[in-house]
């Protein structure tokens, strides 16, 4: 895996991604957030797990 690819999968991974968000946002914690689009992103977050489960099953 080249280096730049290690990284990445290492800041997006399940364990840094509020983190590595966070960092993105330059924020230390709490954000304001519209709780409509973060109740529409949870839903479409779920679905997209979902569907991955379904594919990593069918492989």
């Amino acid at each position: 895996m080249l280096p730049l690819h290690a990284y990445i999968n290492h800041v997006f991974s399940e364990d840094q991604r509020d983190a590595t968000v966070e960092a993105i946002l330059g924020v230390a914690g709490d954000a304001n957030v519209n709780p409509e689009c973060t109740a529409d992103a949870q839903r479409r977050l779920n679905q997209a797990n979902t569907r991955l489960a379904r594919l990593t099953q069918a492989i």
